[in-house]
This record gives C-alpha cells, sequence and structure tokens, in this order.
C-alpha cells in the first residue's frame, strides 16, 4: 500500500483511501494502462488519458476515470413526453365542455317543451273534471230512476246548473259535437239503455275526451282524442 500525503491536513494516508485525521475524501483514479489495446480502449472511451501526482508531488502513473457519458437526447425526450400530456389534457377539457354543453341544451330543450305542454295540460284536466262533474250529476239523477233513459235535460239542468247539457246519440264519448267545449262547461250527453250512458266534451287543447259508462258490468271506458286511453 504506497502512503501519501494529506492535501489537506499534511498527515500521512493510504493512496486513494479516506484521510484518517481530518476526513478528507481521496481522488478517484483508475489504473494507467498497461497495453497498447487498453491504452487504444482508453482513449476510445475518455478521448486521452494522462498520468497525474497524487498530492505530495509523488507521480503515480495513473489516469483519471473518464467522465460519465449523458445519453444523447434526453432533452428532446423531455419535451416530447410535455407536449403528449399537454395534448391530453387539452383533449380532456375540450371532452369536458363538449358534455356540459351537450347536457345544458338538453335541459333547456326539456326545459322548453315542459313550459310549452303545462297550458295543454292545464286545459285537458280541466275538460276531465268537468266531465267528472258531469258524472257525478247524470248517476245522482239515475238514483232516483233507476234508469238513464228516464232522465231528461231539465233533470240534469237541475242537479247541476253550471253545466250546459247539450243532448247527443251514442259514440259522443269518443266523438263529441264540436259545440262541446269545455271552456264553455259544454258536456254532450246521451243515455243509451237503462243501465249505459256516454258523455264527451272539447278541451281547449283541441283534444276530445269522453266516458262510458255501463252500470250492467262493463265499468267506466274513458277516451282520449277518439281512442280508448285512462285519464
Amino acid at each position: 500500500m504506497e502512503i501519501v500525503s494529506c492535501p489537506k491536513c499534511g498527515r500521512p494516508r493510504a493512496l486513494g483511501h479516506r484521510c484518517p485525521s481530518c476526513g478528507d475524501a481521496p481522488t478517484v483514479v483508475n489504473e494507467q494502462p498497461t497495453t497498447p489495446d487498453e491504452a487504444e480502449s482508453w482513449r476510445g472511451a475518455a478521448g486521452s488519458w494522462r498520468g497525474v501526482a497524487e498530492p505530495g508531488g509523488v507521480p503515480t502513473g495513473r489516469a483519471l476515470a473518464a467522465p460519465p457519458q449523458r445519453a444523447p437526447g434526453g432533452k428532446k425526450g423531455r419535451g416530447l413526453l410535455a407536449t403528449i400530456i399537454v395534448a391530453v389534457v387539452l383533449i380532456v377539457a375540450i371532452a369536458v365542455v363538449v358534455a356540459v354543453l351537450t347536457a345544458g341544451g338538453a335541459a333547456v330543450l326539456e326545459e322548453e317543451a315542459s313550459v310549452a305542454s303545462a297550458p295543454q295540460k292545464a286545459h285537458d284536466l280541466a275538460a276531465q273534471s268537468l266531465l267528472r262533474n258531469a258524472m257525478t250529476a247524470i248517476d245522482a239523477a239515475f238514483v232516483e230512476s233507476a234508469d238513464y233513459t228516464a232522465i231528461t235535460q231539465s233533470t240534469l239542468q237541475a242537479m247541476e246548473p253550471a253545466i250546459t247539457w247539450m243532448p247527443g246519440s251514442a259514440g259522443v264519448s269518443a266523438s263529441p259535437p264540436a259545440g262541446a267545449k269545455a271552456q264553455q262547461n259544454a258536456v254532450t250527453w246521451a243515455c243509451t239503455g237503462r243501465m249505459t250512458y256516454e258523455i264527451g266534451t272539447w278541451s281547449a287543447s283541441g283534444v276530445e275526451f269522453g266516458v262510458r259508462v255501463n252500470r250492467a258490468g262493463g265499468g267506466n271506458t274513458f277516451y282520449t282524442g277518439g281512442s280508448v286511453a285512462a285519464w
């Protein structure tokens, strides 16, 4: 083991080892090539080699280690990665904006449709309520006679004077006459049998509503727009 002087404290220390007195780190060195092939290898890897003297002036005939080589293209690779990340973020942001706009547009359309249908629904409910009041009056008159065909116009007018009673014929539940308008409290009626009758009216929305009643066991059949439909 070769002993040299520490350049920091001047005390002896082993070559290539940390100073035991002051802790100074050793100089990292590599052995000098001993053959032409090794020398050529050194020149190819580090560019050149040279002898250096260990502190204290003693030539060592050693060569400094070649500095680590940085892999080419490092900055370019990082730049490409950053570009990809930015592109992904932009795509996600655009997708979010499109989704929000689509959802908002659908909500607006739904709200507009709801607002537009509100008046029609109110008119239809009013027509249905009018028919239910008419049914109450006709059924009350039936209690006295036990025969729908015995009910007269004057009887119904006395039972429910708020309704304009318009005599009709079979089929008025599905197709009431144009004059039977709910906004005028007009209801067309027809007692088609001892246990059956029909009534109908037109909603202000332009839809006709009607009911056919059969106390013999058929129950009540409701009509909307000329077709059987519950309401």
